[in-house]
């Protein structure tokens, strides 16, 4: 008999995937796996994501996964997504550098010459008038697929030379047979015309948190995602497991964009209540059951999420969600994504159209009446609550995400399945709305808050293109500003701060004054003729305006040599001076700044360079140094000067005292004589020594 996985490392198996492994070893039906197809798992074969104890064990874990015939398909973070034989997941659970074996999380697609009617609805047509049109701004519509793209290239999308198409799917498909991701690049690209478009696929979360590291390291400013994982979230504390993915690009700079998702009418929340004590919830009365009307033909499964108020990954809580036929037979059960976290996730497939119930039952509470939420995708229970319909949907819950609910383009209504918030830690949702039901040529008409995330991230992307130095937070409350108000006063839980409007174009700025600043504004070498060559002076150069200084230096003389012939912003230069084969006399070189944005651009700095046949006049001298000593201790007099806090010590005797100074790279010491009444100043690695 083989032994089953629940006997070995079951605790670190997802309850789902755990039951699939019986029912291999069994000769039973499998149930349905997400992101796994009915012939593979038949073949004996099964995708898994092994979630390493730390990112540094990943590479043991490849190793055992091909070892035991399996095959890696995506690494990210500690992540790793691999196909491998059934048998083999007991194996891979049982090492110690894994720490849960799950199946891969998979999205919800949020769908519900031609140009959107929402270009005109929210403005975007008075911009364009007005010259902007998303220039400079790169974009990215991440999807599931983009099937007919290359036919609308330089139509109803970018020309092919402002597309970038990356696939991060396993099989690097671009088109996955799904037109979704086309729909939304058509609305984006009605709004910013002139923008970079990035075409990025995925199908799983370890797939998406490679395509957003791919789309920071490209320097993509806005992010579109017309999808919402489901039962990833753990709304009560305000994250999930997708939420560092988010985060990540949100701390990138990044204005992500997404669909609040069509759950408005799919939803139902409440309080745990179990008058006759047999452990299940009661939905309203006696009934035991929330209904649901199933057809075969259009849902394929009942997918449905339970999640509860407790810790995540520490939750001592524990419900069960249970779907019967109308015979009242146990048809399914929902499984735990990972271990102590507060939700259950059920996906049944439906061969027979009919009625069917979900039922709650309480295993173990420490509060008996808990707070409750349910969502079901693509069926309306037969009670529904809109209130708090955004659930637990990642990234819609999301703080570092921008959600958008649908209204209809005609009359600004909300739509019924428009998900609502508030989330269940007490933020509104969603936060902004904008149109659907608009025409493009993949859909003709294209209904669901797909197709209105999509008219945000244009509209930010928008203003990006006129405001290219504000950041997510900028563009949202500007955004925020301009919204029309629909629904209650003030920023709302239908309508978010309001219908998106762009209202009159914003001007362009002037591009910042630069200026360019050197000290001294003068150099002078003194040097004995065919003595040592002088000590090497510092040029600060720095810009005294605003904006970013770029800045080129070059000497006009071959004598003169600079430690730097360019960079951007403040810098210290080192300019020494060749004296071979310089007879005595005075000589005028000069070192020239320029900067293409500086308004005083090119500067001058004169260089003066004198050769005396016998000991050379005195010099200001400004060195880099890590070491001052004075000789005589006592002959100098120390103060701090108030405006930079750099230290001055003043030459108090009636006589010239000496110093020794190590310069910053230790390689020499020189000694200066310095005249009475002189100072020697130290301002952070700088020393000036005033030899005059």
């Amino acid at each position: 008999m083989p032994t089953s996985p629940q006997a070995q490392n079951v605790q670190k198996i997802q309850e789902l995937l755990a039951e699939s492994l019986t029912a291999f070893e069994s000769g039973l039906e499998l149930p349905t796996l997400p992101a796994n197809k009915p012939e593979e798992l038949k073949a004996g074969k099964v995708r898994v994501v092994l979630e390493a104890t730390h990112a540094s064990e990943v590479r043991n874990i490849q190793a055992r996964v091909e070892a035991l015939g399996g095959r890696v398909e995506a690494v990210y973070d500690n992540l790793v997504q691999a196909f491998v034989p059934i048998k083999s997941v007991n194996a891979l659970a049982g090492m110690g550098s894994v720490s849960w074996v799950r199946t891969p999380l998979v999205p919800v697609w949020e769908q519900g010459s031609t140009v959107s009617e929402g270009v005109r609805v929210i403005g975007a047509n008075l911009w364009h008038e007005a010259g902007i049109k998303g220039q400079g701004v790169k974009v990215a519509i991440v999807d599931g697929g983009f099937k007919g793209y290359q036919r609308l290239l330089g139509s109803e999308l970018p020309p092919a030379d402002r597309v970038i198409v990356r696939s991060f799917n396993r099989d690097e498909d671009i088109e996955a047979d799904e037109r979704h991701g086309t729909a939304v690049a058509e609305i984006v690209y009605d709004l910013v015309p002139e923008a970079t478009f990035y075409l990025v696929n995925f199908d799983t979360d370890v797939e998406l948190g490679r395509a957003i590291d791919f789309l920071i390291s490209e320097g993509v400013q806005i992010i579109n995602t017309s999808f919402n994982f489901f039962g990833t979230g753990c709304p009560w504390e305000g994250t999930g497991l997708i939420e560092p993915i988010v985060k990540k690009a949100r701390d990138a700079g990044i204005f992500w964009a997404v669909s609040v998702g069509n759950h408005g009418t799919e939803h139902w929340q409440g309080i745990f209540d179990d008058p006759n004590k047999n452990g299940f919830h009661n939905f309203l009365g006696d009934d035991e059951g929330l209904t649901l009307d199933v057809d075969a033909d259009e849902v394929g499964a009942v997918i449905a999420v339970l999640s509860w108020e407790d810790k995540c990954g520490k939750a001592t809580e524990n419900y069960e969600l249970l779907l019967f036929d109308d015979a009242d037979r146990r048809r399914a059960s929902g499984s735990q994504l990972r271990a102590g976290w507060p939700s259950r996730v059920l996906v049944f497939t439906v061969r027979d159209s009919g009625r069917y119930h979900l039922k709650i039952r309480q295993r173990t509470a420490t509060r008996p009446t808990a707070k409750l939420d349910v969502s079901v995708i693509d069926i309306e229970p037969e009670y529904s609550v809109f209130e708090g319909s955004v659930g637990a949907f990642e990234p819609a819950i999301s703080p570092s995400a921008f959600s958008v609910g649908a209204t209809d383009f005609r009359t600004d209504a909300a739509r019924r399945y428009s998900s609502r918030g508030p989330t269940k830690d007490g933020r509104i949702k969603p936060d902004f709305a904008a149109p659907d039901g608009v025409r493009n040529t993949t859909f003709r008409q294209f209904f669901g808050t797909s197709a209105s995330s999509p008219h945000v991230a244009g509209a930010a992307a928008l203003v990006k293109s006129v405001r290219p130095n504000w950041g997510p937070k900028e563009i949202a409350d500007f955004l925020a500003s301009r919204a029309i108000d629909r629904g209650d006063d003030g920023p709302d839980n239908t309508y978010g701060a309001g219908r998106i409007a762009l209202g009159e174009p914003l001007k362009e700025e002037k591009p910042a004054e630069v200026t360019i600043g050197a000290f001294p504004e003068k150099l002078k070498f003194v040097a004995q003729a065919n003595g040592p060559a002088p000590v090497p002076q510092l040029l600060e150069i720095a810009n005294l305006g605003a904006g970013e200084l770029v800045w080129t230096a070059q000497a006009q003389t071959d004598s003169v040599k600079l430690s730097a012939a360019q960079g951007v912003g403040r810098a210290l230069i080192q300019v020494s001076l060749d004296i071979a084969g310089l007879a005595a006399g005075t000589y005028e070189s000069a070192i020239t700044i320029t900067a293409e944005n500086a308004q005083n651009s090119p500067l001058t700095i004169p260089v003066e360079i004198q050769i005396t046949e016998g000991t050379p006049v005195g010099e200001l001298l400004s060195l880099f140094f890590s070491k001052v000593e004075f000789v005589t201790p006592a002959a100098w007099a120390r103060s701090e000067r108030s405006s930079d806090g750099c230290l001055v010590y003043t030459n108090n005797s009636a006589e010239a005292q000496r110093i020794r100074v190590t310069l910053a790279d230790g390689s020499t010491v020189s000694e200066y004589d310095v005249p009475a009444s002189k100072a020697v100043t130290a301002c952070g690695d700088i020393l000036y020594v005033d030899l005059r």
